[in-house]
């Protein structure tokens, strides 16, 4: 059946009165419906339980405090707000969730959301975790299209990930030519100068200052 959408001030204030002032419930009317008014009124509740006094999810970004994921987590799996929810994945130090994010990021119930997913994952990545963010760029279907989660293993320097990413590259090179030129120099390996040194006479100008960028930096290796 088909969810009732809120078509009225009155009908958010009754429901969100306590969330909803004059600058936010015309974000509601026409657009949110009865059970996502109600869902963000029972996780600003928990939330807000914690010492807060937040009106919006957005908020979660704003501040540091672990204790907030686990609710994060136990209200994904209800389909609303989900880019939101994966926003509050802002900070290193919630690393230890990464086992959580990542089962997310497998499930297929979840593919639509694995570009919010990797930008969880790439906010609170920790080098503990490579052989699992390696397990995901090995897999079979992976590379077809841009994600995060390669990034995350150049960012760590993981030189484990320098093939899959040469790799990568050769099968679809539109996908992972940024990450190529932009990341590729981390691994401090010169044998991808041939990759790379092509485009310092590229007509684009932003491929060509990283390209000339990733082989100063590799030039500069013994």
């Amino acid at each position: 059946m088909e969810e009732k959408i809120v078509e009225s001030k009155e009908e958010v204030f009754a429901i969100m009165g306590k969330y909803y002032g004059n600058a936010y419930w015309r974000d509601a009317v026409g657009c949110y419906t009865v059970e996502t008014c109600l869902f963000l009124v029972e996780i600003l509740d928990r939330i807000n339980a914690l010492g807060y006094n937040f009106s919006n999810l957005h908020r979660l970004t704003d501040h540091e405090d672990i204790r907030f994921i686990p609710i994060v987590l136990e209200y994904i799996p209800k389909k609303k707000w989900v880019g939101s929810l994966l926003d509050a994945f802002h900070c290193r130090s919630y690393y230890k969730y990464t086992p959580e994010l990542i089962a997310l990021w497998k499930n297929p119930e979840y593919v639509r959301y694995r570009w919010d997913i990797g930008n969880a994952l790439l906010a609170c990545r920790h080098k503990k975790f490579v052989s699992e963010y390696l397990e995901i760029v090995n897999g079979e279907d992976y590379g077809k299209e841009a994600d995060l989660v390669m990034e995350i293993l150049c960012r760590l320097k993981a030189k484990e990930a320098l093939p899959r990413l040469l790799e990568l590259y050769e099968k679809y090179p539109d996908v992972w030519r940024w990450d190529l030129l932009c990341y590729g120099w981390y691994f401090k390996d010169k044998s991808i100068l041939p990759y790379i040194e092509p485009y310092l006479e590229s007509e684009d100008v932003e491929y060509r200052r990283m390209a000339k960028k990733a082989v100063g930096k590799l030039s500069l290796l013994e």
